[in-house]
């Protein structure tokens, strides 16, 4: 593709989202050195003539130090060519914390990427206020909405599996979400421009680079078009998630003081799917920033006749007849107590989630704890419970250890300790504790 084809698109992009490079004060670029982000550092340079780009780019800190500090000399010295070029392009560089994305990954128990991505875009908000920034481009393109969308269907995604990424949110504004990489490399190669190539996307360990590795080559080898189908399906998706969510608009969801509410006239009129859907708003608009599990959700719409409190995490929601409170919890975690008698092989809710108690083929009763098996067995019944300052476990050598201790020693938050489960023993004297159950919940099982 042409330089003059290629930065016309980009332009018409930019257009399209309502960005005009000729009346925007303030638009900034967030490069990482790859081919996606040079490529449009370059494009957006060459249309804005001599107005001032502003570019941003993140030292992750996650591989090695040559490689993650060569990235970041990369971008800052091609910035310098293009300023020797008599661009006005000015550059900042955001370095995180070594071991904090690794140390955020295991706290929130998610990827490592979901992990950089928090913290990636935690300093883009940053960057935008401090530099009043209008919009920033950032590099996605047509491979990785497609890749998007097979990783979020992969992971079981509600309708964000096929919606994908969008060309505008907000100030994030993606003007090369319609090239494919080949077109993108083209376009520098055409300019005799390089680029720096990430390590870790050969690393299969990753989602994203199975899909990019594994997955969609098998499917370019044996589905004919499946590109195009999937584009075409995205772009479906897009259109019937902005007649969802302008119903979901439609129900009065009000913060109010330290807590949020739903008016019950306009919910209960609402379909399940569209009722699911506010519950979750209200939640992120009370302060919730972490997923919400789909068995506390189904939970709560089974009690939608009845007043009741449900709790989740450090939040309540409050069911009236008039109205739905969304509220964090007065009470500190540390005042958070279940418990429960397992006597039967059946499902249990607990704050944790779902617990099955299920008897297995040679006789024992297997916990599976949100789908997954904990690989605990044992004889019915027993209490689970959230444990107590005073719980002490049996160690390996015969020995007792205190819980609290574990837990410290597994570096669990105290925000999170009152939700991992502890099996208890009732028919004995002794009533020891058998095993704690923190697998499913990202941390470690102690099985006695």
């Amino acid at each position: 593709m042409k330089k003059s084809v290629f930065e016309v698109l980009v332009k018409k992009n930019l257009l399209s989202c309502d960005v005009n490079l000729d009346t925007v004060k303030n638009i900034a670029v967030a490069v990482s050195g790859g081919a996606d982000s040079i490529a449009l550092l370059t494009s957006i340079v060459n249309i804005s003539g001599e107005r001032p780009v502003k570019v941003i780019t993140v030292n992750h800190n996650i591989r090695n130090q040559k490689e993650t500090n060569g990235d970041v000399q990369f971008v800052v010295d091609y910035c310098k060519s293009l300023k020797a070029q008599g661009k006005n392009v000015e550059c900042f560089v955001k370095t995180v914390e070594r071991g904090k994305i690794n140390s955020l990954s295991k706290t929130e128990k998610c990827g490592v990427e979901d992990a950089a991505r928090k913290v990636r875009y935690e300093i883009f908000e940053q960057f935008i206020a401090e530099q009043k920034i209008d919009f920033l481009c950032l590099a996605h393109n047509q491979n990785d909405q497609i890749e998007t969308v097979l990783m979020r269907f992969l992971q079981g995604t509600s309708e964000q599996a096929s919606v994908g990424i969008p060309f505008k949110r907000e100030k994030y504004i993606r003007p090369l979400l319609s090239f494919t990489r080949k077109e993108i490399e083209e376009y520098l190669k055409s300019q005799k421009i390089k680029w720096r190539n990430d390590s870790t996307n050969k690393n299969t360990v990753y989602l994203r680079n199975r899909i990019r590795n594994k997955l969609i080559p098998f499917l370019d080898k044996n589905f004919d078009g499946w590109k195009k189908s999937v584009l075409g399906g995205i772009k479906k998706s897009q259109e019937e998630l902005e007649i969802i969510r302008d119903a979901v608009n439609e129900v009065p969801v009000v913060l109010e003081k330290n807590c949020v509410k739903i008016e019950r006239k306009f919910f209960d009129a609402s379909s399940s799917g569209i009722k699911k859907r506010v519950l979750l708003k209200a939640f992120n608009l009370a302060g919730m920033n972490h997923r919400i599990s789909t068995v506390f959700l189904e939970d709560v719409m089974k009690n939608l006749d009845k007043d009741c409190i449900k709790q989740f995490s450090d939040f309540q929601i409050i069911i009236k007849k008039e109205n739905i409170f969304v509220k964090k919890s007065e009470k500190e975690h540390t005042d958070l107590f279940f418990s429960d008698i397992i006597e039967d092989n059946k499902e249990y809710l607990f704050p944790f989630g779902r617990l099955e108690c299920v008897l297995t083929k040679d006789g024992k009763n297997d916990f599976i704890i949100n789908g997954e098996t904990s690989d605990f067995h044992c004889e019915l019944p027993v209490i689970v419970r959230n444990y107590l300052p005073d719980d002490f476990i049996q160690t390996a050598d015969g020995k007792f250890k205190k819980i609290a201790d574990i837990y410290s020693n597994w570096h669990v938050p105290e925000i999170e300790r009152q939700y991992i489960p502890v099996i208890q023993e009732i028919n004995t004297s002794e009533q020891r504790i058998l095993c704690i159950l923190g697998k499913q919940l990202g941390f470690n099982n102690w099985i006695v």
